[in-house]
């Protein structure tokens, strides 16, 4: 009979299966037990809180080797690789940059286990970087400095722009939390929470976005606005704002 994991804010099914004891997340999302979970978000690794992904029983493996020496067994640690896409305030690229990062890990267990302090890196033309971290990890951190770091003891340069990741932190897009994420990653604010004022402060960002991208629905004059309103099952806008905001954003999330 399988278990049942309720995910919170900020999981992801990679980390989910790694604390249950599974090393690749495909186990559980071909699982037939979470075949809706499956169908309702499409991408494992974008789920929403309160979802339930059902948890298989392990199958124990066997290895047979001969008795009287010693034997080494290496398991492969599960990771997750971070792309990035770093704009300035005005929406270039950040080109050429040099920036370092830094992941806060947790075990196995889910429990926290400190920082990490990554390579340097480098963005390339179009502000694209990327690294590798833990399936458990919580959050990152990147810095982009001024300069180069040079080895210690020499300090490191003067920080340009730094960056807070949520590992997993991203909600569906067919979530109003979703769409303010990507918004907000955008650099359209649309609030934090989902109180009355964020909800409005929402509909303007999700306005600016739409007239930004040229999405327009026709009023009855024969003018064209951008409506802001993705709540509206009559707003003939929803469907090709999500799918400009995915697009646009880069996470790729099939809708």
């Amino acid at each position: 009979m399988s278990a049942k994991h309720v995910v919170k804010q900020g999981e992801h099914l990679t980390g989910i299966a790694v604390v249950h004891g599974f090393g690749d997340y495909r186990v559980l999302w071909n699982f037939p037990e979470n075949a809706e979970l499956k169908k309702k978000r499409k991408d494992p690794h974008i789920l929403f809180a309160g979802d339930v992904v059902a948890i298989p029983q392990p199958r124990p493996k066997t290895v047979s080797k001969p008795a009287g020496a010693a034997h080494d067994f290496v398991l492969a640690a599960t990771q997750l690789r971070v792309e990035l896409r770093l704009l300035d305030p005005f929406s270039k690229p950040i080109a050429n940059a040099p920036c370092q990062e830094r992941t806060d890990d947790r075990g196995d267990d889910g429990k926290p286990t400190g920082a990490v302090i990554g390579d340097t890196l480098t963005t390339d033309k179009d502000g694209r970087t990327g690294f590798n971290i833990k399936s458990t990890a919580i959050d990152s951190e990147l810095k982009v400095f001024v300069s180069t770091p040079l080895p210690p003891p020499v300090p490191l340069p003067a920080v340009r722009d730094k960056f807070d990741l949520i590992i997993g932190g991203l909600d569906p897009v067919t979530e109003r939390a979703g769409v303010r994420g990507r918004l907000n990653n955008l650099g359209y604010f649309a609030g934090i929470g989902d109180g009355p004022e964020d909800r409005e402060q929402l509909f303007w960002a999700i306005e600016e976005f739409q007239f930004d991208n040229k999405l327009t629905e026709a009023k009855r004059d024969g003018s064209k606005l951008p409506n802001g309103d993705l709540d509206d099952a009559s707003n003939t806008l929803k469907g090709k704002t999500r799918v400009k905001l995915v697009e646009v954003h880069g996470d790729k999330e099939p809708l």
